[in-house]
């Protein structure tokens, strides 16, 4: 009986048996492994945006010059949209459940050995981290098992440490190239891991940092050529820019998204608070977590709607391994206090932005997930490639059935180059067309001179796609914006480059001239605008567009605002001839590139009718004011404006 007793506890002992890590990997892969196969759709910004960005990467397009977004070559990895690429998608996958489950594994054998219900934990941690994996916040999953590691890390002997490290650069080179927002905060998080590690002696780390800086360098060298980004400046360059911007360009002010604002703020500072309270000095050894503490805070926050539940992921866990981390040697109760706040406000917060708590998208769903998947069988279905291809290809011709092109539209097209306009990338694959995209293909990110500057070019140029679908949005683009304001030098490239051949259906084809019109400029006026004043638009004939070219000057605590909340939303009231208004919002850093005023559509039938004729039709603007909706208040200066009214000069 005795000796039944010491097998039974040594077969039970989570450190020193080897079937363990081998039953919590398949545990993991039970919970997380699901088709990551998803489906195209039409009339939808993201599924166009992310088959947008697998096609790139498919055609070899060289992201940061031939190709501009917020994902990068690998972004595939994250949101996968082609058939072709299942099998990489399915082996990160599985790398990942595998990553998962032996890294809760070794997480509670290193900080709860003790314990005699530590299988429980280990549980508990993968059933944390897998509770949204099935959604579209699955790379800051990665980041959260990536956390994991770095716990692990803290625990290890000096050469266990160096090879982890090593392992760890590799894994956020991967992440750099799928989004470099993520990868940049993850290589970050490695070296501030090594830099304040209590385990080693400088020398140690200096010998740590100069070998893992090296080998990521490397690594992301490599990637670069395997993926065909010829210039890693560029794509670094173009994805830093669009960062930078987003702050200003996205989301929408509302009651709700301050309250929320205020929750995610209240739950990060008492993150950092937790372990400086509770171990004081020894908490430098947890600076590491303040990347992805930053990262989350400036995603969840400047875009707020479906965005914010990206706390989830990361938040839950990292309260839980760091009650379990600290928890070694202070008092339980008070951390699991502490944590149950971080883990209601985190809750709250995303409750506060008006997602509900039951329902497909609510918390009934997020804590059941990992049930579900095991219930619903998708954990078998994630091996079945052939039946999630025929799938894909049943449910996305179903949802891009509104993108089907008139006959005789498709039959002028034929093999030849087109772009999409302004973001529905889907239409080419709804129409099996040849996509040559502009450098940054989707309008509502082009909200920089850098990215209007690389697209006006591409058009101007000869190696410019010959057709262009202007698809019907209507006379928006997202977050109240204009639809001629988000890429404006473009748009006049437009009018001296291609002619409208057919519209029909909501789509306009757009063809390149074989030479260019110019545009003579007529007249021109400075003037001065102050904050909520009208201002008269001047004179001019049918045949003649004004644009409108500006900078606003900006306070100190406008700067400071966009630098570490988001920026505030900037409106030009439009007044037309017949007495309606409307606001549009603007962003201010691309206004220096001169916007339409005089022919504002307020329709789709403006639009055509604009870009056939090229002149002013029945919307001709009558006045124009500057306002700012909500946010800091820039400096109340009133600041010039210059009016240049322009003639096509048609060859």
């Amino acid at each position: 009986m005795q000796i039944m007793t010491r097998k039974t506890k040594k077969y039970l002992s989570l450190a020193n048996n080897i079937w363990w890590p081998l039953l919590l990997c398949l545990i993991a892969m039970l919970f997380t492994l699901r088709p990551r196969l998803f489906s195209l759709a039409y009339g939808l910004i993201d599924p166009s945006f992310n088959y947008g960005v697998n096609q790139a990467a498919a055609n070899h397009l060289s992201f940061g010059t031939d190709f501009i977004s917020t994902y990068g070559p690998l972004g595939f990895l994250v949101s996968n949209f082609l058939p072709s690429n299942i099998y990489k998608v399915s082996a990160w996958m599985l790398v990942y459940a595998f990553l998962l489950g032996y890294g809760s594994y070794l997480f509670v054998k290193y900080y709860y050995p003790q314990n005699k219900k530590h299988w429980l934990i280990v549980l508990a941690i993968i059933y944390t981290l897998s509770m949204t994996n099935g959604g579209n916040m699955i790379e800051w999953n990665y980041f959260s098992v990536f956390l994991i590691w770095c716990f692990i890390y803290l625990k290890l002997s000096n050469r266990r440490r160096l090879l982890l490290g090593i392992a760890m650069s590799l894994a956020a080179s991967i992440f750099l190239f799928s989004k470099f927002t993520l990868g940049f905060g993850t290589l970050a998080t490695l070296l501030l891991l090594i830099c304040f590690a209590p385990v080693m002696s400088k020398r140690e780390k200096i010998q740590q940092l100069g070998i893992v800086s090296f080998t990521s360098i490397a690594f992301i060298v490599l990637l670069g050529i395997v993926t065909h980004t010829h210039s890693l400046f560029l794509y670094m360059k173009s994805a830093l820019i669009m960062s930078a911007g987003f702050s200003s360009a996205m989301s929408l002010y509302e009651p709700h998204t301050q309250i929320a604002t205020f929750l995610v703020f209240i739950s990060i500072i008492i993150i950092f608070a937790w372990p400086i309270f509770l171990v004081r000095r020894q908490a430098l050894k947890y600076v590491f977590i303040i990347p992805i503490l930053a990262l989350i805070w400036r995603y969840a926050v400047v875009r707020q709607d479906m965005h914010l539940e990206a706390i989830l992921p990361v938040v839950f866990p990292l309260v839980l391994m760091l009650f379990l981390s600290l928890s070694l040697k202070y008092s339980r109760a008070r951390n699991a206090f502490v944590g149950l706040i971080v883990v209601v406000l985190a809750s709250a917060s995303v409750w506060a932005n008006n997602l509900p708590f039951s329902g497909p998208n609510g918390y009934s769903s997020f804590v059941s997930s990992p049930i579900k998947n095991v219930i619903d069988g998708s954990f078998i279905n994630f091996f079945k490639i052939n039946k999630q291809r025929a799938t894909w290809t049943t449910e996305s011709a179903l949802r891009t059935s509104g993108a089907a092109l008139p006959q005789t539209m498709r039959q002028k097209i034929g093999k030849s180059s087109v772009d999409i306009f302004p973001w529905e990338a889907v239409i080419v694959a709804s129409n099996d067309l040849k996509w040559k995209p502009r450098p940054s293909p989707f309008s509502f990110e082009s909200y920089d001179p850098y990215f209007d500057n690389q697209n006006s070019s591409f058009f101007s140029s000869n190696d410019s796609s010959k057709y262009i679908i202007w698809h019907n949005t209507s006379d928006r683009s997202i977050d109240a914006r204009s639809i001629f304001w988000d890429e404006p030098k473009t748009f006049r490239t437009f009018l001296t480059n291609y002619d409208v051949i057919e519209s029909s259906q909501g789509f306009m084809l757009l063809k390149r001239k074989l030479e260019p019109d110019k545009l003579e400029i007529i007249q021109k006026q400075n003037t001065v605008a102050k904050w909520d004043i009208w201002l008269k638009m001047p004179q001019t004939k049918s045949d003649t567009l004004t644009f409108a070219s500006f900078e606003i000057s900006k306070s100190l605590n406008t700067d400071a605002q966009e630098l570490i909340v988001r920026g505030g939303q900037y409106y030009i009231e439009i007044k037309w001839k017949d007495g309606s208004t409307r606001n549009y919002r603007f962003i201010p850093s691309n206004t220096k590139q001169g916007i339409l005023l005089t022919a504002l559509p307020s329709s789709w039938d403006s639009i055509v009718s604009l870009l056939e004729n090229k002149q002013i039709n029945k919307d001709q603007v009558e006045a124009f004011r500057f306002s700012q909706a909500s946010g800091i208040n820039p400096s109340s200066q009133p600041f010039n404006i210059s009016l240049t009214s322009i003639r096509l000069l048609k060859k």
